[in-house]
């Protein structure tokens, strides 16, 4: 984990604190995001967690009392039951609601609402049919309406387009 300007502060988790039942490392972990939750007054770390082989297709979650560090895993899970790969989260500045975006399972972007401690999810709110994984995303939130932005998927680079919700 890194501050400004640069400075390690440390790991923000080590493979030895990630226990899964039924799974076995070392894992894959990468595309981690954080949150801070004010209700809870913790800071949340969701990541994707996957094996070598890219199979196994969770995300995962850890929280800490500060943004660098160290963070204690919760848990991993198949959020609402799908496999879970390229993600994201978005807290919505007007109302703290938090989202959890993803592809699911390369088939589909899903959104779905947080739980109010942000450690799981509430289920699907929102679908848009894609084909492979959506590498990047864009939320903003503007009188509550959502836009998700795509310009790559798979590693191919496409047309930019737009999705837009109320």
């Amino acid at each position: 984990m890194y501050a400004g300007p640069w400075t390690f502060e440390g790991f923000a988790l080590n493979q030895s604190d990630i226990k899964v039942a039924g799974a076995q490392g070392p894992f894959v972990v990468e595309r981690p995001k954080v949150i801070f939750n004010a209700a809870t007054n913790k800071f949340v770390l969701w990541f994707h967690l996957d094996d070598a082989g890219y199979k196994f297709r969770h995300a995962a979650v850890a929280v800490s009392d500060t943004p660098t560090g160290h963070f204690t895993f919760v848990h991993a899970l198949q959020p609402d039951g799908i496999p879970s790969l390229d993600m994201s989260l978005f807290l919505d500045p007007l109302d703290g609601e938090a989202y959890f975006i993803r592809s699911c399972d390369n088939q589909y972007a899903g959104i779905s609402r947080l739980t109010p401690d942000f450690l799981n999810t509430t289920g699907i709110i929102s679908t848009h049919p894609v084909r492979a994984a959506l590498l990047h995303r864009l939320l903003h939130a503007r009188t509550h309406r959502v836009y998700v932005c795509s310009w790559s998927v798979s590693y191919t680079h496409l047309r930019a387009h737009e999705t837009e919700a109320d």
